[in-house]
């Protein structure tokens, strides 16, 4: 073969061995900076924006299985959970809009891959909405729409007949609201606390009120009742005391005073 030629042979054979050389080397150096940002040695910003565009793409495609292989191989994942809140809003926005149907949840229904980590959103949604019920931002029949959307979730079951029974109580909550504040500005304090009691704790206007009317019918009647049981012990009526205090408890449900004495009353080593 003449020289020439095998130079030309060589310095050709040299090029494609160079090229694939700089291949290895930039894949070498790609995989490099994958694991220190995923192990965070070093945090290259533009890299960690690549990983949570890819994240939040996935989200808007429905792609949750896409979405969820970034989110496990992701480390930090604040930015990911960020943008999984702001989708999973996104989903309850359509819950209370006119123009839901079916096809919504078959298009998010997905997401249920991150549940552990949307679960509390989710009831603590469910739970806002029932309060927005009780300040009248909507009817009954609108609550239980909104709500039996929310609620597709496979661990909101349980959870729905919760909220859907609130709403269904929301007049006997009501009238045992105005019942109870009635009895108390009577001074008939056990009736009113019975009647305060039945106030559905999702109803953040008045179940404030009337647990702060509870603790004062405590003070008002409650501590006189508490002096009579310490009566009765010192005349050695521990029975009529303990049936007092039990009284007590089963009015008020927590009295930390009253168990204290009944618990006093008992023999040494009982339970």
């Amino acid at each position: 073969m003449p020289r020439k030629a095998r130079n030309e042979e060589e310095k050709g054979g040299s090029k494609i061995v160079t090229a694939l050389l700089l291949v290895v080397i930039m894949a070498l150096i790609g995989v490099l900076g994958y694991v220190l940002v995923e192990t965070e040695i070093i945090n290259f910003p533009q890299l960690t924006f690549t990983k949570a565009g890819a994240f939040e793409k996935a989200l808007k495609e429905n792609n949750y299985q896409a979405a969820a292989t970034v989110f496990e191989n992701s480390l930090s994942k604040e930015i990911e959970l960020e943008k999984l809140n702001a989708h999973l809003q996104e989903y309850f926005d359509l819950c209370f809009s006119d123009t839901y149907e079916a096809s919504v949840w078959t298009r998010y229904r997905g997401i249920e891959v991150f549940n552990e980590h949307i679960k509390e959103k989710v009831e603590n949604k469910m739970d806002e909405t029932v309060s927005r019920f009780y300040n009248n931002e909507f009817d009954e029949t609108a609550a239980k729409t909104y709500l039996s959307r929310i609620a597709k979730f496979s661990f909101a079951d349980e959870k729905l007949v919760y909220c859907v029974e609130q709403v269904e109580a929301k007049n006997a909550s009501d009238t045992a609201y105005r019942k109870g504040v009635d009895l108390y500005n009577q001074e008939e304090f056990e009736q009113a606390v019975n009647e305060l009691k039945k106030v559905s704790e999702l109803d953040e206007n008045r179940y404030p009120l009337a647990q702060t009317a509870i603790e004062a019918c405590k003070n008002a009647w409650g501590t006189r009742e508490l002096a009579r049981a310490q009566e009765m012990v010192d005349a050695f009526n521990k029975n009529g005391a303990q049936e007092l205090l039990e009284h007590l408890l089963e009015v008020f449900g927590e009295y930390p005073e009253a168990q204290e004495m009944l618990d006093s009353l008992k023999p040494v080593g009982e339970e």
